[in-house]
């Protein structure tokens, strides 16, 4: 597990999904996003970017909802060229007990554009 831990994110289900809480934050998404949001919550994220914020809402609620693992891989294209990273895979994982997820597992490979430095991180301020 250690070769992936930097690509995990584990976040915790509140309020039986009206919220979704940081709580680990590997350093692969933390430079892929140059930003950290360990410790933070979705809501303070789309706050500060509604587009992220609809997008990952939509996912983690889906994967919360059925219980069932989902995958995803992609371009990052044009109209992200801030981006660090030009392509991504994906895994969402529901984790819990008594039909009840409680937290996500997501684990993210990022491939870095080419000659593209990672940004320095922007740290959220503490709730």
């Amino acid at each position: 597990m250690a070769k992936f831990l930097r690509n995990v994110v584990m976040i915790r289900v509140v309020d039986g999904g009206k919220d979704y809480e940081y709580r680990i934050v590997g350093d692969a998404h933390v430079q892929a996003q140059s930003i950290n949001f360990a410790g933070h919550m979705l809501s303070a994220i789309e706050a500060i970017n509604p587009d992220y914020g609809t997008n990952t809402r939509t996912t983690y609620d889906y994967v919360r909802a059925t219980a069932d693992p989902f995958a995803m891989r992609g371009w990052v294209g044009r109209d992200t060229p801030e981006s660090a990273y030009s392509y991504y895979e994906t895994v969402f994982l529901p984790l819990g007990h008594n039909d009840t997820v409680d937290h996500l597992l997501v684990v993210t490979n990022y491939k870095p554009r080419p000659g593209q430095e990672f940004k320095p991180v922007v740290r959220l301020p503490k709730n």
